[in-house]
Formats: C-alpha cells, sequence, structure tokens
C-alpha cells in the first residue's frame, strides 16, 4: 500500500513545476514524499518476504469498530465539549480495543496525550481551540 500511494503521488507530482531545491515548486514536496514512501513501502515488500512464511495476524472485530468510533468520538466532541475532553475520550475508546485492555495504561496515555495536544495546539501552534466547552 505505501509502494502503491507513493509511486503515484510521484508520478502525479510530475504534473506541476518541480522548480529546485532552493526554490521548490508546487510539485517538488510531493514528488520527494512520495518517492520515500514509495521506498518504505518497497524495503518493507523486502523485508515481508525475505523472512520466510510468517502467519498474517487477524484484526479483532472490536479494534474494527472501537477504533472508527473513536475518531468520529473526536470529531464529534471537539467543538461541543472542547479538545481536552475529546482526546481523553478519543484514547479512551481507542484503549478499549486492545486485547489486554489496561485501565491504568489507558489513564496514563489519557493524560500524556492530553497534556502534548494542548501544549502542541492551543499553546505551541496558537491554533483556536478551546480546551473545554464554552458556556
Amino acid at each position: 500500500m505505501f509502494f502503491c500511494i507513493g509511486t503515484f503521488a510521484a508520478i502525479w507530482s510530475t504534473h506541476f513545476s518541480r522548480g529546485s531545491f532552493t526554490n521548490m515548486g508546487p510539485g517538488g514536496f510531493p514528488l520527494i514524499l512520495g518517492t520515500l514512501l514509495a521506498v518504505l513501502g518497497l524495503a518493507t515488500i523486502v523485508v515481508g518476504l525475505s523472512t520466510g512464511d510468517t502467519p498474517i495476524a487477524t484484526i479483532g472485530g472490536k479494534a474494527l469498530i472501537l477504533i472508527p468510533l473513536s475518531i468520529a468520538v473526536f470529531a464529534a466532541t471537539l467543538e461541543r465539549l472542547g479538545l481536552i475532553p475529546a482526546i481523553a475520550l478519543s484514547v479512551a475508546i481507542a484503549g478499549l480495543a486492545n486485547p489486554i485492555v489496561r485501565f491504568r495504561e489507558i489513564a496514563v496515555l489519557c493524560v500524556a496525550l492530553v497534556v502534548f495536544g494542548a501544549a502542541v495546539f492551543v499553546y505551541g501552534l496558537a491554533l483556536p481551540l478551546a480546551l473545554f466547552a464554552q458556556r
């Protein structure tokens, strides 16, 4: 998948001017990024084929439901509840997708991602996001 998407992006970027390294055009960055993604995908294919026959792990039905649900919950609650509750709810729901649920680890991850998200997006990038619901 990485190889296909990277190759497509690299080929599609040739429709735009690439410019030079010091003055990059609109096709320069997609070409570099697509090429790197294609190389990463090719390396993954080579390593996967050279390791022999190993069974592919199955994805549990719980994860197929909870991971997209966590994304939807984040999108639905960001404006209504604020950034901190949206991140906490999203991480908590996604954490339940793990077959071996450890609530202490989910709580620590929630706190760490809430602090990181607030620090980067609200304070670092100064995005107009409310930390909590505005009344």
